[in-house]
């Protein structure tokens, strides 16, 4: 269990405090998904440090 998922749990939180909401419905290659993909998350700064995604 990483400790993202072990500090959501341990202050209390649940499934119920958890949300899934999508950003953009792509059509198209799957290489133009992950350029996307890639672009969202550099926008929303889900990147380490700042988030649990890792630079590929």
């Amino acid at each position: 269990m990483s400790h993202y998922v072990r500090t959501f749990y341990t202050d209390g939180h649940s499934m119920d405090d958890f949300q899934i909401m999508g950003l953009e419905k792509l059509n198209g290659l799957n290489e133009f998904r992950k350029t996307i993909e890639q672009l969202w998350k550099a926008k929303l700064r889900t990147y380490r440090p700042y988030g649990i995604n890792v630079q590929e």
